[in-house]
């Protein structure tokens, strides 16, 4: 892959204190030392972890050009070619619980039960996923500024948010927990938000890219709560990307997968949501995987499209 070609630093920030001390992620950053064009925040899915962890099962050995450091990278190398965002800043949120080394869960963002399947829609006014990225941010800013003084970090720039597979769950929590931020509501209501802090980054929030989404259970593989979704203002909305491959949504033993995704996409040209969306077929669907295949899967991060605008 490109970006394990690439020869930029990628620096780790452990331990980023969120909303409560025992809510810490370990963020991974890559970019110039200029300041950001835009700041790209990714969650990986299940597999997708250092490089040291995953060489330690037979399984991670063989996606291990798919590690976070490398995909760090691949996404650097990948937006530095918008012409609108040349330099952006790359921050990859590490899922802080793992069961058997290679099922990933990002419990300071929501619950997960015991399969790490998602409970998504859990506690939407209390804003717990919307309030964890912005402290988790904020903490990996302040250590690029005490760290890696070099470095002109900070969260003014335009912001994307990418999940990929198991990483869209948190997508789906976010994205819920929004309807409910009076600036994104088509109701104003100032009764309830998120701090001032968490609404002054949302404020520059401009698009989110759902990779191929999906987890081990039966429902909310993607956004479908149409009573939620309902109440986002579609001229507020940021910009939606959503891709997916034929690994998740054309398995005929998983067809509640693209039955959320088909639902989704209801949704959103329902509501005039902008949005673009497609599934690809990507250069690891060849003679090689005669059944669409996890190479296929991760190949996506190599080839979805990246566009200045819808």
């Amino acid at each position: 892959m490109s970006g394990e070609d690439s020869k930029l630093p990628v620096v780790l920030l452990e331990k980023c204190a969120g909303t409560t001390s025992v809510k810490c992620n370990d963020v991974l950053f890559t970019g110039s030392p200029e300041e950001p064009s835009a700041n790209i925040v990714y969650f990986g899915g299940d597999l997708q972890d250092f490089k040291t962890e995953m060489t330690k099962y037979s399984e991670g050995c063989e996606y291990v050009q798919w590690n976070l450091k490398s995909t760090a990278r691949l996404l650097h190398d990948r937006f530095s070619s918008l012409s609108r965002w040349p330099n952006p800043h790359i921050w990859v949120i590490r899922p802080s619980h793992w069961v058997r080394q290679s099922f990933a869960a990002y419990t300071n963002f929501l619950p997960f039960d015991e399969r790490t399947v998602p409970r998504i829609g859990h506690d939407l006014t209390r804003f717990s996923a919307l309030e964890q990225l912005n402290r988790v941010l904020h903490s990996a800013v302040a250590q690029m500024h005490n760290n890696h003084i070099d470095y002109r970090t900070h969260l003014r720039a335009p912001l994307c948010l990418i999940g990929f597979s198991k990483g869209c769950c948190v997508l789906i929590q976010m994205l819920y927990e929004l309807a409910y931020c009076a600036y994104f509501a088509r109701e104003l209501d100032t009764s309830t938000g998120p701090s001032r802090s968490t609404q002054e980054l949302l404020s520059r929030l401009d698009s989110i890219y759902w990779l191929d989404g999906g987890h081990a259970g039966l429902d909310n593989q993607w956004p479908t709560a149409s009573n939620i979704l309902s109440r986002l203002n579609p001229t507020r909305m940021p910009k939606m990307y959503i891709y997916g491959t034929s690994y998740q949504l054309m398995n005929p033993h998983k067809p509640w997968k693209s039955r959320d995704y088909h639902r989704f996409l209801e949704i959103l040209r329902h509501h005039n949501f902008p949005h673009k969306h497609g599934i690809l077929s990507t250069a690891s669907d060849d003679s090689r995987y005669t059944e669409p295949s996890l190479h296929s899967h991760f190949e996506l991060l190599r080839q979805f499209p990246i566009e200045d605008s819808i």
